[in-house]
């Protein structure tokens, strides 16, 4: 089935444009200038194919709340009071994204193997950034050139650990082999980070591979339970005897302490206060810095006859929100939060409608993988971090979008 329909779709420089995919996946977490250009390349293409686009891609509904939630900042930028926002960069990158996952939709379609290619070149790019990162490692933590901050680049090897795990069971041995590579690298990064969350995060996305790719054996549920219980007992002990398990253990308990009860607590509530001055459109993207500054808040409580002073301690201010849907109400408001939440719930119910069965082929399986990759990401990631406008959501939102097209498209084909 899925060789029918990619036949029936006629598009012209499509080996062009699966060439510039491919080299964008590779360069987006190494550098920046090069993923910039190739995500331009993909833009232009889509254009000079829109009658194609228009004819074959039924946009589906998390491509739809996904592209006016990343568009949403466009009208934010335009909304915003505040000067600094009038900067082109402020934009550039939710509107960069938001276009690019329509072509990228449509390579999904029109070329059987888009799966294949997607996590190969993800893989690869994580081994020579992962390579770079070791070589040129500074401070306390390993980190991804164009991907920067530690729990970022924690949350892109979480992409490149779904993607790597697609890899090793491949039939074709340069295929497996730099499955194998990747997924070592992502384990070494995950190992580095200290983060708690990408622990999390790859720990799902283990389980939904054993649950889709273990779907032959009499019950997937004793397989995971197996798994969780090793998983379980292997870091019980490694944490409760061996120095380095002891000494993560305390950092670990200072961070939650210290970081999730107090640090989160007071930023978002910050973030609740600096809102108010533009609660439907935001303050404008990347604003959350001026629209929670201690003088902005200091007038929302003015105004409304509180006194900063006697709630100072409650209120933490931050360069970003820690949290996705925090971040996102403050830079671009409800309008847009609405989306972001629907694209979430779409998402599950992809999951759940979508799911494989044992007759599924391993193109759907994979496919599948990607997707829910995608979607840990973005929104059980998003609940500590900011995604989708960075390097981790630009490919996540690329597999989730694309992702959601093919399973509706070839669905148990």
């Amino acid at each position: 089935m899925a060789q029918d329909i990619t036949d029936k779709i006629e598009v012209k420089g499509l080996t062009f444009a699966i060439t510039s995919y491919a080299l964008l996946l590779l360069f987006t977490p190494y550098q920046e200038a090069p993923k910039n250009i190739f995500s331009v390349v993909l833009i232009l293409w889509g254009i000079f194919n829109f009658q194609a686009i228009k004819k074959y891609i039924h946009i589906n509904p998390i491509a739809s709340t996904s592209i006016i939630f990343l568009l949403s900042s466009v009208v934010a930028f335009f909304t915003s009071s505040y000067k600094e926002v009038l900067e082109l960069k402020n934009v550039a990158g939710a509107l960069k994204i938001g276009l690019i996952l329509i072509p990228v939709m449509l390579l999904s379609l029109a070329h059987q193997n888009f799966w294949k290619i997607s996590a190969i070149f993800i893989a690869i790019g994580g081994i020579i950034s992962g390579i770079d990162g070791l070589v040129n490692w500074k401070g306390h933590y390993p980190q991804y050139n164009s991907v920067g901050h530690i729990n970022h680049t924690a949350l892109y090897v979480c992409i490149q650990l779904g993607a790597s795990l697609t890899l090793v069971l491949a039939t074709k041995i340069y295929q497996k082999l730099i499955g194998i590579t990747s997924l070592i690298i992502a384990l070494v990064f995950l190992a580095n980070s200290s983060s708690l969350l990408a622990i999390i995060l790859s720990l799902l996305i283990l389980f939904t591979f054993i649950f889709v790719h273990f779907s032959k054996l009499k019950d997937k549920k004793t397989t995971l339970l197996i798994t969780f219980i090793l998983v379980t007992l292997a870091s019980a002990y490694s944490l409760s005897s061996t120095p380095l398990g002891k000494q993560l253990l305390v950092e670990l308990k200072q961070h939650i302490s210290k970081d999730i009860t107090s640090s989160r607590y007071g930023i978002a509530l910050t973030a609740i206060e600096g809102a108010k001055l533009n609660p439907f459109f935001g303050a404008g993207p990347r604003m959350f810095r001026r629209a929670t500054d201690e003088a902005t808040i200091r007038e929302i409580l003015r105004s409304e006859n509180r006194n900063y002073d006697s709630e100072k301690k409650d209120f933490i201010h931050y360069i970003h929100g820690h949290n996705t849907w925090v971040n996102n109400y403050v830079e671009r408001g409800l309008f847009s939060l609405l989306f972001f939440t629907a694209c979430a719930i779409f998402s599950v119910i992809y999951l759940f409608r979508y799911k494989p069965k044992r007759n599924s082929n391993i193109d759907y399986k994979n496919t599948y993988i990607l997707f829910a990759t995608a979607g840990i990401v973005l929104f059980i990631g998003g609940l500590m971090q900011t995604t989708y406008i960075v390097e981790h959501g630009l490919v996540s939102g690329i597999l989730l979008t694309s992702g959601a097209q093919f399973l509706k498209s070839f669905n148990q084909s």
